[in-house]
């Protein structure tokens, strides 16, 4: 199983800390429910151009330097 298959199937998936960097497919289209990325991602990528959920302060980590969808 998959982090993303995870993520499909839990309501809040545990994301370990300490990952710095998350791709997520191009089928992700989940909304990202707040504090559920790890306090200590750099980067993230949503592989999805048409991904269409709310990005905001309270969904993603301060420590993020790097957004690409």
């Amino acid at each position: 199983m998959t982090l993303f298959d995870e993520w499909q199937t839990l309501a809040y998936p545990k994301i370990r800390e300490g990952l710095k960097e998350l791709v997520l497919p191009k089928s992700f289209n989940n909304d990202i429910q707040n504090n559920t990325l790890p306090a200590t991602l750099e980067s993230l990528s949503i592989l999805n151009h048409h991904y269409n959920k709310q990005l905001n302060i309270n969904n993603l980590p301060t420590t993020l330097t790097s957004l690409e969808y």
